[in-house]
Formats: C-alpha cells, structure tokens, sequence
C-alpha cells in the first residue's frame, strides 16, 4: 500500500510538473486536461466511460446496469456534453467553459438541467451524483453525447473518452454495426491504447429466419477486421428481451462490477497514456504557435509539399549542374538549328513549273510594250498585269508557305523544346515565323530586259527563289539569334556565382531556418517533459502540489446552487429505443457443382484453320530455305507459322464485382472454375488458358511482383497518406502505423485495404517476391480471391481445359470496373487496349454503377480507335425479369445508357449466367416462366463467329499474303535465269542501278511532315479531350455536393464541405486522365497510320525503280501505355475558401442559388488547370510518340534495307550464277497451291 501511495504521489508530481508546463507556455487548454487528470489520480478515481450513438440506448443500457433509472434516456442529444454519473449526496451539477459551475439538490428535474445543458458552446460538462449509485464509489460512469448528435460531438467524445476514461464501452445499434463511423471511432480508442469493448445492442431485431445469429456475429468480427479493428471483446446485448438465449447483458454487468471493484490490471497505464497523449497535443499545440509567430517567414514554404522543403537544397545542386550542361548546349543547339534550316532550304522547292509559268507570265505584263485590246486598252492593260502579278504573288506566297513557314515555324517550335526554353515571347515568335513576299518585292527583283527568253525567265524565278531562301535563312537566324540570346540569358544568369544563384532562395533559406529553430526548440521541450516523464527532472514537491490541489479544490466550491421545486420533478423515465427498418436479407446465388461440359460451342474449323495455315508457311518456308536471297522470307515465314501455332485469342471480361462476372466466366467455360472474390479491393488478375507439356490441366503459376513492382505499388498506396518508404521493410513499417491510425482522415480511403492486405500478407512470401509459385485448383483459388496473397500477385495464369481454352482462347478476368485500387486503372487499360475481344458484364437489377458508367464512358472513348468492333455487352441475371415488357425495357435503357457514354451500336446481349452453367452442364435443365433459354447459345454464335471468321481471318490472311510473295519473287528469279548472256549482263547492270536508286531513297527517311501532322493531332486530341470532361462538370459537382452528403445531420459540415471538394476534384481529375489515356491510345494509333502511310509511299517510290517489287509490311513494335496521374493531385482543398465559402446552410445551399454560383466558380477556378494539365500531358504525349516516329522509322528503314537487299542479291545470283530451275519451278507451283487453298 504504502508502494502504491509512493507510486501515486510521484506520478502527481510528473503530471503537475508537465501542467506547470503547459501553463507557463500559455497552453491553457491542455493544462486544463491535465489538471482534471491530475484530480483524477487524487481522487484515485476509477472512470468507465460509454460511447456510441445517440440512439444505440447507451442510457437505458447505464440505467440497467446500475439497477435504477439514474439517467434519462438520450440525456442531451442536441448538445455536445459528457454526463459523468458517482456515488455521492443526490445532485446534478453543470459545467461552463467560462463561469462558474452550477448545482441542482436533489429533487430536481433533469428537464430543467436540460435547458441549460443545450447550449453546447457554454456548457462543458455535467455530473450526476447519486446515493443510489451501486458500484464502488471510487468507480465513476461517463455518458459520452451520440457521435452522430451535433457537429462538435465527435471530437468532444473522443478527447473525453481517451482522456479520463480507464476502459470503455462502445455501444451500437444492432442495425447500425455497419457504420463506417462505428469502425472510426473505435480505431481511435484503440489507436490510443484504451480498453476498449464493443455492446451490440438491441439484439432482439434479429431474425434467426433471415440470418443465423453466429453467421451474423461472425459478420460483425470480420467488419471490425477488416477494418483492422480488433477490440478487447464483444459483447450482445438487449435490455428489453432480458429471456433471449444469446443476450449477454448479465454478463456485461457482472464484468463491469468486478472491474469497478478492483481496478482494470491489465499492466498499461491509462495515466500516464492519457499525460502522454497531452504532451503530444502540447507539442503540436507549441508548433502551431511558432508558425504563427514566424507566419511571414512560413509563408513562402506553406504551399510546398512536405518533401519539396527537405529537398530544395537539392534544388539549388540541380540547378548548379544545369548551368554547365546548358552552357555547351548553346553550340550544340546551334549546329542541330543549323543543319535542320539547311535541309529545309536544299528541300524547298519554290519554284516548280507552274509557278515558273506564272512568273512568265507576270514578266511579260511588266515589258512597257505589253499591251490589251485596242479601245480601253490602258485600262484593259493595267487590269491584267494586275491580275498576272496577283496571280503569281499568290501561287509565290502558297509555295512558300508550304515548303518554307511550316517548317521554319516547327523546326523553330521543336528547338524551344530540344533547348528547353519555355517562353512565351520566343513562342510567340515561332508561330509568327514569316517570310514576307509582297508585290514591291516581286518588281524590285525585275532587271530591264528587251525580250522575255526562257533563260531570263529561268534566271529571274530562279534569282528571286534563291533571295526568297536568304530572306527566309535571315528570318530564321535571327530567330535563332533571339533564342540563343535568351538562351545566353539563362547561362548567364546561372553561371553567376553559387551565392548569387541562391538569391532566389534566399526567402526559403530564411524559412528554412525559422524551421531548423522551432525544430530545435520542439525537440529541446520534447526533452524536457521526457525528462519530467522519466524524473530525471527534479518534480514538483509535494507542497506545492498539496497547494494546488486545495485551491482547486476551493475552486470547486465556488458554485451557484439553484433550488428547484419538488411538483416539477417528473418521474417518468421510460426507456424509449426507436424502431428501425426490418434487416435487409442479402440473397447469395450458389455456383452449381463441376460436371462434364457437355459444351460443343466452338468449332474446331478455326484451330483447325490456323494449324493448317501454320503447317503450309513451315512447308514454304522449308521449300525457300536453301536459296539465296530468301533468308529474309525464311525468317518471316518460320515466324508466321510458330506465331500461328501459338495463336491465342486474350478475352478481357470486366464488370462491377457485383455484376456475376466470374459466374459467367465460369459459365463460358461450362465449369466452376474461377471463385467469386468476397476481397475484391485488390484481386488479382486471372488469366485461364489450355495446359500444355509443362503446365498441366488444373494448375496455376503465380508471378508473385518483384520487391520493386510491389514497392511501385505500395509507393502510390503510401503517396495517399503522405508517406514515402525506399524499402519493403519501411514500407511494412509504414503501412502498419497508417492501418492503426486508419479513420482519423478521409483521404487514403481507396488504398487502405491494399495496405491492409500488403501488411497482412507480405511476411509469409517476402523471400518468394519475384518468383514464380505453382499451386493446384485450390491454391488458385486461395490467391485469386484472399486479399492478404492476391495484393503480392503480379499475375495468375491458370491451365484449365475446356472446350473455350482449346481454341487457343486466354481468358483474362480482371479486377471490376468498380475496383478502388489504383494499380487496376492502368492495367485495365491495356487489357482494353491489347485484348482481342473485351466482354462487359452487368447486372439486371442494378445495370449501370457510377464506376460502371466511368468504365463505359472510357471504352466510348477508344471504341472507334480499333479497327475491329471487338466489344461486348452482357447483362446478366435476365431470369429475374418479371415480364418481356420488362425485359425489353431493361435492354432498350441499357442500348440508350451505351450510346450516351459513346458506345453507338453495342453488341447487347441478355443472358443468365447461372442458367448457362446449368443448361452447359445439363441441357435442357434451365428453366423459367417465359426465357426459353439462358441466352448463352446466342451470345456464343456471335462471338465465335467474330473470333473464328474476323480475328482468324485476318491471321490468315497475313500468312497467305507472305506466301504469295515468296511466289511472286521466285517467279521474278525464274524469269531473270531464263535470260540470254547478254540480257543477263544488261539486266545485271539494270540491277545495279535500281539497287543503288533504292539504297539512296532509303538513306533517307525525314518524318517532318508526319511530326507535324503528329503535333497538330495530340494538339485538337487533348483540347477536345479538356472541354468534353468540362461539358460533364456539372454532373461531377452535384455527385459530389450533393444533399444526402450535405445535410445537417450533426456531422462537422466543414468536413464534409471539404470531402465533397475533395470528391470533385478527385472525379474530375481521373476523368481527364482518364481522356489522357484514350488520347495516347488514339495517337498510337495515329502514328501507326502515318507508319503505314509511309511504307506505302515508300514501296510505291521504290515500284517506281523496279515494278515487281513487293515487300513485308513492317509491323510496328507494341509499346507500354504511358500512365497518368489524376490531374488534380497536386491541388489542396484549402485552395479553394473563397468557392467553397459559397456554402452557408444545406437549406439556403440547395434551395436558393449557392450551389449554382459555387459550381460556376470552381468551374472558373478550374479551367487554368485542366488546360495545363491537358497541355502538359499532350506534350508528354508528343514527346513519347514523337520518339517512337524516329524509332520506327528508323526500324522501317533497315528492315526494307534487309529485306531489299536480300532480294536484289537472290536477283543477281539468278543472273550471276547456274540455278536449278526445275526445283524453283516445283517451289512456285507447290506454293501457288497453298495460296489458293
């Protein structure tokens, strides 16, 4: 005993020393909280508080369990105050923040407390002493106020509760368990290490018909879970249904009574937790007044990221580093600029012969004798040399507009680039490029002449192109001077010394001190009170806090007590717990048992087909293999024909995960393969093809992510919580501390489950991190569908044989269109993108989700890019129609919902996937009271025919146009063996010729004009991108501020105000990346066009030189999309106060004209930057397509180089050498056969 009084002496004197801490700071507000603490420990006051909604029966729950109606149901529901109930004399005692307390004697009435309990500005607390009060009187109960009552009451009852309360009660609704609030409150509890238990009261609502009640407390385990809540029990209670077998509420009282009795030993100390949360607050509550004190010096750095301030010395080395690479740029620039404005010159050509014939014509009206008609002829005359000048000036102009500006103006633009100069004067000045020719610039030119001769006629046009060029070379140098003096303007500046370079730093260095000073000055009081918590501080003595313990205690005293009259006091407190709305009964479909398909959908003629084509390329090729000059058609037939063996077909289903997308998986398959992923926040991709010698029918190989693809992806998790991690380990670490404190913020709500799944799931396989793991059926299913596994998958490929995986079908299923994880977007874009057919699932009742309608909204976008319609459409679960009017009607929405999001002329199909299994597994067992089938068979007859007859076909088609090729070049060799001597020699040196005209097209490929064309198309792309996703603004801004969001229900309304901005900029910014990725989709395809454009020119060119010849279109090269990032990622909520200060009430907000002034304004607000965001992209766009212009230019070029000269050089052993003409002539035949089969 005497150990525990030393014990709890020198802990008063480690909390008085901490309270005179706060206090000579000027930290009134938590030496207050302090202080109560401290009389807390004197009092050795023992405190179980009760939390929960306001309507979960907390006080009907308190009043039982200390058997008397102590408190009146729902005490102060519209103020936000504690109740605090003891043993003691019978009174009611109220709180003020700023007065003196208040005292009721018994008897009084709680309704008149009630009066001045309502203004929950004043009132800060009330106590409620009574003598009937059955538990110790060292024990106390605190009736924290409904969570959900008044905007303040979150915060009060969580600092209440964390602060005096020992151990706490959480109590909710049985209909409400579900709560998102329930799950963040009692995080917090736990966050800050109380005792925490959780009451599910009101048990009595449950239907044991509906839901078996160990099925129902398994769900309310799991919730908690899941949300990585783990409290200290739960308990199941009913203070109405005292009879109902499963009502534990005798056991909640027994358990609080025994630790009323002696105390929670459970070895933390709630104390000294509680002193340790307040030096926290202290802490920060002394930060916050340094950075208003030093406001002007923070000022400068408050709209930084937190990392840009750690790093802006880094800042300054990269800019050191810039300025000696930009001084040798100058040069380097100069001499591209210059080689670029001579090719453009050599290339103009100003002056074809139409032109020239005009200038003829102009010379000739210009002789002094050059006359028209006889009467009027001076005006007649006047009249046509106007006309001829006019004529030639205008015909000049074009020419050199087209062969000159335009690429004066790009090559200008594209040097701003290479050089890096963003200014909008040099832009300016790039598009403005002229070269001016005018009328008085055409005579000037003119030298007296008797008589106008085709020589002076060559000479004056070519005289006057050649002052037109300088004109233009002067123009453009003087560009290029006006860059290079910006350019030396840079260099300059930077090339100062590293102290004048800082100068524009200077502001951030001052803050950067100021911070290193509050750094300093935090860290020294941290030590401090550490020193305090330690008592390696000397503490306060006892004296001085028996003097501070008296004149509190004085302090309470000075109440004013108010006298009510007895005929007032009502008696009647009758527990009152509201009814709500009956539980709702969720219905789950379950999956028929494996059978054997009896499936015949596919028809073998398309394997078939492909395998046949495979085997005549092979023979083909084996037949050209030994000639020469057919090395380059040996290699591409081999690869055609393995190409064509391992020919599979990528189906990318989608769907929300609600939609019965892995059922109908499943039911193409006619077998229950795939699981239904209870977790689908981070499921993995599927990929389901046939076996093979090395992967047997029923396993799977799991690609677990690399240690750096798994650290990419828990980065952006991580980036959502303002965190960064250069390890696994770290971000292991990280990802544990943001799972605990999960709740205290909004943000980071769409990647707290990958967190969770990643913390949860990484120890087990951290050493398996990329390799490749083989599991059965069962294990399959385990990574499909169990977060904690699927999180650390790359990819799953599972070989499973039916009859669809025969005919070379992969299967991908991939995670919903509704899936909240960031790593989904990208990838379920390239599987749009990449798939060969793409199949969108939805459900009957509910056809189109808001991520539904985003998903379909993106394939509308790209829908038109592909050459093939390769989409379609499933509603699912059609056998819940009522009627075929019914039906009709969902299918006819569904159409209009499609060609809404740009979808025009869906392939829409209603079918019943749980029917389909059935009908696949058993034929003729489906059936319903007007669907004469599941719908399956029709669905299949289209999509079969689509794979089989268009992407075979064009499969096909390819190889067969190989092969005529390799006829038509061994006919070309047979013909020029056949040849005389002599012939052979003049066809030899004909050869040589167009070999070498070849050679000299193909040294060359310029890409200048498709640049241009490249340049102006991601130019209207991402403009037009911009202004669709404005045109929906409206539709985002009422999604987001919308009333059921916005509504005076007790919630913080600047919380919510602040979410719902959030929201807005969240939808609209992936919405524009999201027209970001269509757009670099669209582009690709744009410069595959252009490609395609170009190797048609070029054959055409090379036709020109020797007509047969007929090459391999060049394919170009598959290429990762880029990624995008929402495009407002980077903005703050608090950037937009003056918007959002637009918001007064809900009522005035919805009923009068704010929210259309509000919306307009953040429309104003954020038009700048979605244009930078959309020009930024674009110009990230260009950059990456540019690039690839060059490279598969490039590509093109040596591969027709290859490929010419491997046929010139069979070509010329054909005129050189003796060839076996017999067996050329077998090979043709043989293939003209293949070719026409």
């Amino acid at each position: 005993m005497i150990q525990e009084t030393l014990k709890q002496q020198s802990k008063l004197g480690i909390l008085t020393a901490m309270y005179e801490k706060f206090q000579s700071a000027g930290d009134t507000g938590n030496a207050d909280k302090m202080k109560q603490l401290i009389m807390k420990v004197n009092n050795e006051e023992f405190i179980i508080a009760f939390c929960g909604h306001f309507s979960a029966g907390k006080s009907s729950m308190i009043n039982f369990l200390l058997g008397d109606q102590v408190l009146p149901s729902s005490p102060i529901p519209t103020s936000a105050n504690t109740v605090k109930v003891q043993k003691g004399e019978d009174y009611a005692k109220v709180f003020y923040h700023h007065q003196p307390p208040v005292l009721f004697p018994a008897p009084y009435d709680f309704k008149e407390v009630k009066k001045f309990a309502k203004d929950g500005d004043s009132v800060s607390a009330i106590t409620i002493s009574s003598n009937d009060f059955s538990l110790p009187d060292s024990c106390a109960i605190m009736d924290t106020p409904g969570i959900d009552s008044t905007d303040d009451a979150h915060r009060v009852s969580t600092e209440s509760a964390l602060h005096l309360a020992d151990v706490v009660f959480y109590v909710m609704d049985y209909n409400h368990v579900q709560s998102e609030v329930n799950f963040l409150f009692t995080k917090e509890l736990l966050e800050a290490e109380k005792p925490t238990y959780l009451i599910i009261n009101m048990i009595d609502k449950h239907d044991e018909n509906e839901l078996g009640f160990q099925d129902f407390k398994l769900s309310v385990s799991e919730a908690f879970a899941n949300w990585n809540v783990y409290p200290d029990g739960i308990f199941y209670t009913s203070v109405r249904d005292l009879n109902n077998t499963e009502n534990e509420i005798e056991v909640v009282k027994q358990f609080i009574y025994e630790m009323a009795g002696k105390g929670l030993n459970d070895g933390k100390d709630a104390i000294m937790q509680s002193a340790n949360a307040l030096v926290e607050r202290h802490l920060n509550w002394l930060k916050e007044q340094y950075e208003e004190e030093h406001a002007d010096d923070f000022e400068v750095l408050s709209e930084l990221p937190h990392e840009e301030r750690i790093h802006l010395t880094n800042q300054v080395d990269s800019l050191l580093k810039e300025k000696k690479s930009l001084t040798g740029r100058i040069e380097e620039i100069k001499v591209q600029y210059a080689d670029a404005l001579e090719t453009i010159l050599k290339g103009a050509y100003i002056m074809p012969a139409a032109t020239r014939d005009l200038g003829k014509s102009f010379l000739e009206s210009a002789q002094p004798d050059f006359k028209m008609g006889l009467l009027f002829a001076k005006k007649k005359t006047d009249a046509e040399r106007e006309a001829r000048i006019k004529a030639f000036l205008s015909d000049l102009q074009e020419k050199v507009k087209t062969q000159l500006e335009w690429h004066l103006k790009e090559l200008a633009v594209k040097t701003l680039n290479q050089a890096e100069i963003h200014d909008s004067t040099l832009e300016s000045k790039a598009q403005a490029l002229q070269i001016e020719v005018t009328e008085s610039y055409i005579k000037n030119s003119l030298k007296p002449q008797v008589d106008i001769t085709g020589e002076y006629v060559l000479n004056y046009t070519n005289d006057l192109a050649s002052a037109i060029k300088k004109k233009a070379r002067d123009v453009s140098e003087g560009f290029l001077n006006d860059m290079v003096t910006v350019m030396e303007g840079i260099v300059e500046q930077q090339s100062m010394s590293i102290d004048k370079e800082l100068e524009g730093f200077s502001e951030f260095a001052e803050a950067l001190k100021v911070t290193a000073a509050m750094n300093a000055e935090i860290e020294y009081q941290t030590e401090r009170l550490e020193a305090i918590a330690h008592q390696t501080e000397s503490l306060v003595d006892e004296r001085e806090i028996d003097m501070l313990l008296t004149e509190w205690n004085e302090e309470e005293k000075n109440i004013t007590v108010k006298i009510m009259t007895t005929d007032k006091v009502s008696n009647s407190r009758s527990v009152n717990e509201q009814s709500v709305s009956d539980h709702v009964k969720e219905i789950k479909e379950a999956v028929p048992s494996v059978t054997v398909s009896s499936s015949d959908a596919f028809d073998l003629r398309g394997k078939e087909k492909l395998m046949e084509t495979a085997a005549s390329l092979k023979q083909a090729a084996e037949l050209i293999q030994p000639l020469r000059g057919f090395q380059s058609l040996y290699k591409e037939l081999k690869e055609k024909a393995n190409r064509l063996e391992q020919q599979t077909f990528t189906v990318a289903l989608f769907g929300a995960f609600s939609a019965g997308k892995s059922s109908f998986a499943n039911a193409l398959m006619g077998e229950s393969v795939l699981p239904v992923s209870p977790n689908p926040t981070t499921a993995a991709i599927n990929k389901i093809m046939s076996s093979d010698a090395e992967h047997p029918h029923g396993t799977a190989t799991v690609k677990l992510k690399t240690e750096a693809m798994l650290l990419e992806d828990v980065s952006l998790a991580l980036a959502a919580f303002d965190k960064s991690a250069k390890t696994l380990d770290e971000a292991l670490q990280l990802a544990g501390q943001i799972i605990a404190k999960a709740g205290e913020v909004d943000k980071g709500k769409t990647h707290l489950s990958f967190l969770r799944a990643f913390h949860q799931g990484l120890p087990e396989y951290q050493n398996d991190l990329g390799n490749v793991v083989t599991v059965d059926l069962e294990g399959f299913k385990r990574f499909a569908a169990e977060e904690s596994k699927s999180c650390l998958v790359d990819l799953i490929e599972l070989r499973y044989d039916c009859e669809m995986t025969k005919q070379g079908m992969v299967l991908v299923d991939t995670p919903g269109a509704d899936s909240i994880n960031a790593r989904h977007t990208g990838a379920a874009f390239e599987y749009i993108k990449n798939s060969d057919a793409i199949l969108f699932v939805t459900y009957y009742n509910h056809p189109f989700s808001r991520a539904d309608r985003e998903f379909l909204i993106q394939l509308g976008r790209v829908k038109d890019s592909f050459a093939m319609d390769k989409m379609f459409f499933i509603v699912n679960a059609v056998d819940l129609a009522q009627t075929t009017d019914e039906l009709d009607e969902v299918m006819d929405y569904v159409t209009d919902q499609l060609n809404g999001f740009g979808i025009r002329f869906p392939k829409l199909f209603p079918l019943t996937s749980k029917g389909a299994l059935m009908e696949k597994q058993t034929p003729g067992s489906f059936k319903h009271s007007f669907l004469p089938n599941s719908g399956i068979m029709e669905f299949q007859g289209q999509f079969d025919s689509f794979i089989e007859n268009d992407l075979t076909g064009l499969a096909i088609e390819s190889a067969q146009a190989a092969v005529k090729r390799t006829e038509e070049l061994l006919r070309d060799v047979i013909t020029a063996s056949r040849q005389d001597e002599k012939a052979k020699r003049k066809a030899l040196e004909t050869l040589s010729h167009e070999s070498q005209a070849i050679s000299e097209l193909l040294s060359v490929i310029k890409g200048d004009a498709e640049k241009q064309r490249l340049k102006k198309e991601i130019d209207e792309l991402t403009f037009y991108s911009k202004q669709r996703v404005f045109f929906r603004f409206n539709d985002f801004f009422k999604e987001s501020f919308n009333p059921a969001v916005l509504k005076d229900d007790g919630g913080d309304l600047k919380i919510v105000l602040k979410q719902s901005m959030k929201n807005l900029l969240d939808a609209l910014g992936f919405d524009l990346a999201q027209e970001m990725r269509a757009t670099a989709l669209r582009t690709e395809m744009f410069v595959n066009k252009l490609l395609n454009e170009k190797q048609g020119s070029l054959l055409q060119q090379m036709q020109k030189i020797r007509r047969t010849l007929s090459l391999q279109p060049y394919e170009p090269n598959e290429r990762e999309s880029l990624e995008f990032t929402g495009a407002f990622s980077q903005l703050d909520t608090g950037e937009f106060k003056k918007e959002l200060a637009l918001f007064k009430n809900p009522k005035s907000f919805f009923e009068k004209n704010e929210k259309a002034k509000m919306s307009e304004g953040l429309q104003k607000r954020l038009d700048e930057p979605a244009l930078i965001y959309a020009k930024e992209q674009g110009e990230r766009i260009y950059e990456m397509y540019n690039e690839v212009l060059d490279q598969e230019l490039l590509a093109i070029q040596k591969e027709f180089k290859t490929e010419v000269s491997d046929i010139f050089a069979g070509l010329r052993a054909a005129l050189e050498e003796t060839v076996d003409l017999p067996y050329y002539e077998n090979a043709v035949a043989e293939l003209a056969k293949m070719h026409s089969k």
